[in-house]
């Protein structure tokens, strides 16, 4: 017998030595599920640079834009309650069914011009956001928790946002590189606006003829019984419950408000570019972009360091870092258009800086939210507590999204962005008064 089968079959035989075991996401589904995850982010920020142009032109404004692009991911927040059933046996037809839907969406999406109606964009991003992003983190949540030993869980994770990040840099590259294609047919326009609603819709139908090759990941873990119940002593128990679900509460408040940190960011700087910098439609979307490929490669580069520092003092890093270059994005200067590089320099360098600290702080308190939940409560608090954060994240993206399109259309639009992404940093280091929980964060 081999070592990879000898251990293939020892962790069958009891929990704890199956937590031994060196366990990887079986490659085929995890390619699938990172696909999707990416092009759904990628889908996301591919409409940023012109949707706030395409609903004007169909006579809305821009909180409705930011509304309608929030739209794209808010309703899986009601589907992502059911979904520990619709994953309970299998993952592959919820996939399909995401694949399916979305292109659904994209098609209402660039029909928009030629119905004349923001009201069909609304639908069919809705209809998109349906099998969207809570549900989707859930999923591949619940997959690493069953097909991932423990020791390789947090490396999972980290990836799927990391490569999440990558589809939120490549989508406006990919709009930046369809910008200038237009053409008629009949009365349909293929412009700049409906173009990504086209190109995402073909893109979708392809994957969704893939998965029909990929097979059902075997669910080899069970789920452990809560940790503290091993513990001795009944007071150490209970004041360690009681710090830990403090440090949960807080991860969970960080989580949302990191994902709202993204989505101001992303969708004022559409604005912020384009109307006030007076950059091009191509400009603006390779900036934005390139910001989201850099905190990528930020996170993997804090993934390999990882192992040397505490998740909870990285997670907490973040959230200084992300009050400290939001002070870069306020309007210091709003002279004439000779003194524009002075704001157009520290905003880029702020961004960055931004961006990158939000990716680490979501990730890390991300999946210290996953190990506390056990800790305190094993498989059915655990279960709960996914769902809450696959919400959470979501709804983070969704109502930023909205604040900060609406936000940045104000006057004096990048005073109010940057100063909002100032409020959610500190909320949420204020957070960190509450009782033990950097410690329990520590602990965890």
């Amino acid at each position: 017998m081999t070592p990879s089968s000898r251990a293939h079959s020892d962790f069958h035989a009891e929990s704890s030595s199956a937590r031994e075991v060196d366990v990887h996401m079986p490659l085929p589904f995890q390619v699938a599920a990172l696909l999707i995850f990416f092009v759904t982010t990628a889908n996301f920020t591919a409409l940023l640079p012109t949707i706030d142009q395409y609903m004007h032109s169909l006579g809305a404004g821009s909180w409705l834009a930011g509304f309608t692009l929030s739209a794209a991911m808010a309703p899986s927040m009601v589907l992502c309650i059911f979904t520990p059933w619709m994953v309970r046996r299998r993952y592959m037809p919820v996939l399909a069914f995401t694949a399916l839907f979305m292109v659904i969406g994209n098609v209402m999406y660039g029909l928009g011009q030629i119905a004349r109606t923001y009201w069909l964009l609304i639908a069919g991003q809705s209809l998109r956001g349906l099998f969207g992003s809570a549900l989707l983190v859930f999923l591949y949540q619940d997959a690493t928790n069953l097909c991932v030993s423990k020791q390789n869980r947090t490396t999972t994770m980290v990836r799927f946002w990391n490569v999440g990040f990558l589809g939120m840099g490549m989508g406006p590259v990919f709009a930046a590189g369809i910008a200038n294609v237009q053409f008629s047919i009949g009365d349909l326009n293929i412009d700049r606006c409906t173009n990504p609603g086209w190109v995402f819709a073909v893109l979708w139908l392809i994957i969704l003829a893939s998965l029909m090759f990929v097979p059902e990941p075997e669910r080899i873990f069970k789920a452990s019984e809560p940790q503290h119940l091993e513990r001795s002593s009944p007071t150490t128990s209970h004041y360690q419950n009681s710090s830990d679900t403090f440090s949960l509460v807080w991860c969970l408040v960080a989580t949302f408000l990191s994902s709202a940190v993204i989505a101001v960011w992303e969708t004022s700087a559409a604005i912020i570019t384009q109307r006030y910098f007076g950059w091009s439609v191509q400009a603006s979307s390779l900036f934005i972009g390139a910001t989201f490929l850099s905190g990528m490669l930020w996170g993997e580069g804090v993934k390999a360091v990882k192992h040397r520092f505490f998740e909870a003092d990285l997670a907490v890093a973040a959230l200084v870092c992300i009050l400290s270059s939001s002070l870069l994005l306020y309007w210091y200067t709003p002279g004439d258009r000779t003194q524009l590089l002075s704001v157009e320099v520290p905003y880029v360098i702020g961004s960055i800086f931004l961006l990158n600290a939000a990716n680490t702080n979501r990730t890390f308190s991300g999946t210290l939210v996953n190990r506390l939940a056990a800790t305190i409560g094993g498989t059915t608090l655990q279960t709960r507590v996914v769902i809450t954060n696959s919400i959470l994240v979501t709804a983070g993206r969704s109502l930023g999204g909205i604040a900060g399109m609406g936000t940045a259309s104000l006057p004096g639009g990048p005073n109010w962005s940057a100063g909002l992404l100032s409020l959610l940093a500190g909320v949420s280091l204020l957070g960190l008064g509450m009782p033990k929980v950097h410690s329990g964060l520590r602990d965890a």
